[in-house]
């Protein structure tokens, strides 16, 4: 698992840039208050040697970002976030609780929503998302499983589909529009939560 996250991490590396010129709005990829990070370009400065902490500071920058700015949960930025960083843990410290706080939120809110609703666009990718980045949060930061979890992680099951998987749009790739990805996060939300795995039936 930390070999998979710092793989990750590193080739996300790429993306912590150096901006050499002041850049429009249109080229940031995310912008909110006084977060700008630029989009990639094939001609932008590189960086000579591996920095770390530029990779992660593009992570807590682009995730804080998306929260800002889009105010929701989505597989290719918080929902990765929340999923991977919590791993890197041991290494480099806590995730930023705030995020955590925002997931909440959003379970609160999701948890609302109609059963239709529940089912529709990217829903069932974003409950999926909620239990996962609770549910690697509460493996690498608390090392205790939290109620927020339990809840999201039943909630995730309430939706699966006969299939076995869940509902995805035919757009957006490469998260968003595939349920064997979404599947596949489901399991790793399963296996990841403290001590949960043991107590599910299957009527869960």
């Amino acid at each position: 698992m930390i070999h998979r996250c710092l793989s990750a991490l590193i080739g996300l590396l790429c993306l912590g840039r150096l901006i050499a010129a002041p850049v429009s709005a249109e080229e940031f990829q995310y912008q909110f208050e006084s977060i700008a990070v630029p989009l990639a370009t094939a001609d932008e400065p590189k960086l000579d040697a591996l920095s770390v902490a530029k990779a992660v500071d593009y992570l807590e920058q682009g995730t804080l970002a998306w929260n800002g700015s889009r105010k929701c949960v989505t597989c290719h930025t918080n929902g990765t976030y929340m999923t991977v960083r919590s791993a890197l843990s041991p290494q480099l410290g806590s995730p930023n609780a705030e995020i955590r706080k925002h997931f909440v939120t959003q379970l609160e809110q999701f948890a609302q929503k109609t059963d239709e609703e529940q089912q529709q666009s990217v829903a069932p990718a974003q409950a999926i998302y909620l239990a996962a980045g609770l549910a690697e949060w509460d493996a690498h930061v608390t090392h205790t499983l939290s109620a927020e979890t339990e809840q999201a992680l039943a909630l995730m099951l309430k939706l699966q589909k006969e299939t076995g998987t869940w509902g995805s749009l035919d757009r957006w790739p490469p998260y968003e529009s595939s349920a064997y990805h979404l599947a596949t996060v489901a399991a790793t939300a399963v296996g990841a939560a403290p001590g949960w795995l043991p107590g599910l039936k299957p009527e869960r």
